[in-house]
């Protein structure tokens, strides 16, 4: 029995228009062009996992920021209603001091648990202790002093505006945005002269953070020291007054100092000597301008003060 060999019809495009005509099969893709397909659709799958779960993160992220800038200035206006006005120095020393320290030992505390834990232990480990602090702040509501204003004392507008016309507040926020700008430059530069400048990498970038942290710590606890006037000296004592603005001037002069001997240090250990220094008066600076705003401008405007302020990073 002979074979057809005639040669396979080729489909007419108009068969398909045919009713009850079956269309062509369509070619099968070669397997190389579905093995290059596959990791493309794998990785879109996994960047959807990674949005659905990166957004609320973002979120949780954003509230923590909203709390802990709120928690500042309210810390600040907080403690001439719990400490005595001639500890006031003692006090805002004693509080930088604490943040420094947790500034400093934070990030080794997070490293060690990262070697034993993933990342979600430390990010509840924070938690809890953002728990404690919110318990240990309810049991002061008895040992707070309420603020009145004083007598012939007006009470001001809530409006940034109405309290920018008192010329102690606008001094002390000029100064005060004038650092913060500077702080947020040297972030940055930091790290090119590490790495750049002095050719020390992340090591020599890691020990120029960790000279600041201390010189802050530092300052701070000089701060504390110098800030606070005798018990019997009145609010508007001259000499109260005069001790803690030389060290606020002498503050902005230590930080300019350091920061100009940073960049133009040659050596690697010369540069941590002069970024120890810009945290001495950075940390000297935070303090003192904590005492000249609770001295100088009324209590009940404290809160809305220190909000304006803001805070160094």
């Amino acid at each position: 029995m002979g074979r057809d060999r005639r040669p396979a019809r080729r489909p007419d495009p108009g068969d398909a228009a045919r009713p009850g005509a079956r269309a062509p099969d369509r070619p099968a893709r070669p397997a190389a062009v579905r093995d290059r397909r596959r990791p493309a659709r794998r990785a879109r799958l996994r960047g959807h996992r990674l949005r659905t779960r990166r957004d609320p993160f973002i979120a949780l992220a954003l509230v923590a920021g909203v709390g802990s800038d709120l928690f500042r200035p309210a810390t600040c206006a907080l403690l001439p209603a719990i400490v005595d006005e001639c500890r006031l120095g003692a006090a805002n020393g004693l509080f930088g001091a604490l943040r420094e320290t947790g500034q400093l030992l934070g990030p080794a505390l997070a490293a060690g648990l990262l070697l034993l834990a993933g990342p979600e232990l430390i990010i509840a480990f924070n938690a809890v202790t953002f728990a404690a602090s919110a318990l240990l702040l309810s049991r002061l509501r008895g040992g707070i002093r309420p603020v009145a204003p004083a007598p012939g004392e007006a009470v001001a507008a809530g409006s940034a505006r109405s309290l920018l016309r008192e010329r102690t507040v606008r001094s002390l926020v000029g100064t005060s945005g004038a650092v913060m700008l500077v702080a947020g430059a040297t972030n940055v530069a930091e790290l090119v002269i590490a790495q750049r400048d002095l050719g020390a990498g992340s090591t020599g970038f890691a020990l120029l953070v960790s000279a600041f942290g201390c010189g802050m710590l530092a300052g701070s606890l000089l701060g504390g020291r110098a800030g606070d006037a005798p018990s019997s000296a009145p609010r508007d004592s001259l000499t109260a007054h005069e001790r803690v603005t030389a060290r606020h001037l002498t503050a902005i002069a230590l930080l300019g100092l350091g920061l100009v001997g940073t960049g133009a240090a040659p050596t690697l250990p010369l540069a941590m000597l002069a970024f120890a220094l810009a945290g001495v008066g950075n940390g000297l600076f935070l303090v003192t301008v904590r005492v000249l705003m609770q001295r100088l401008i009324p209590a009940h405007l404290h809160g809305r003060a220190f909000g304006l302020q803001g805070e160094q990073p």
